[in-house]
């Protein structure tokens, strides 16, 4: 994906007919499930499993067929931390 790219996401919705009598889906998808992997998203559910951060641009639901999402991968998420090193600090001898 090009830096600046998106990314089209149709999924059969969790409630649909479409899901349910399919053998082959193996995952139940609903709105909420974006919410998943947008550190802006109000629900805050990002911050259970901490994915690479996108951002939805768009997203349209029915819950008798698919959902669409429109998402950008974000470079910085704005209140998520990322795990990684944490620096210790040295004790000083003289102390």
């Amino acid at each position: 994906m090009k830096a600046d790219g998106q990314l089209l996401v149709v999924v059969p919705h969790g409630q649909s007919y479409g899901m349910l009598q399919d053998p082959t889906h193996q995952s139940f998808y609903v709105p909420t499930t974006f919410d998943y992997f947008c550190p802006d998203a109000p629900s805050n559910l990002y911050t259970i499993y901490r994915p690479h951060p996108w951002r939805a641009f768009r997203l349209h639901s029915s819950a008798l067929h698919n959902i669409e999402a429109v998402l950008a991968p974000l470079k910085d998420p704005p209140h998520a931390k990322r795990p990684g090193k944490t620096k210790r600090r040295r004790a000083h001898a003289g102390r």
